[in-house]
Parts: structure tokens; sequence; C-alpha cells
């Protein structure tokens, strides 16, 4: 299965959910992508590594 990179929008949709304090599996459902890309993006947000 090939690898896609989350989009801007996609990105941008895990901080303001994860904001209103959705889980990482909630958001992942909503987009259809896997719970594990979605954590590792609210990771990065938590260490200040990435800004959506």
């Amino acid at each position: 299965m090939p690898y896609h990179h989350l989009t801007r929008n996609e990105l941008i949709f895990i901080e303001e959910y994860e904001k209103l304090s959705f889980s990482g599996r909630h958001i992942a459902t909503r987009l259809k992508r896997s719970p594990e890309a979605v954590y590792r993006i609210i990771r990065l947000l938590h260490e200040g590594v990435l800004c959506a």
C-alpha cells in the first residue's frame, strides 16, 4: 500500500480537532487515515516541531 502525505487541510483539521479534545482515533476515522499517522502529527504538534 503506497504512502500518501497528509494535505495541509488535513494537518489543520488534526490540529483544530485535537484542540477540541477529540481523540486521535476519532480524527483518523473522520479523515480515513491510519491512527498512527494522526498520532504522529499530534505528537509533533505537542513537541512544537510542527505548525499546521
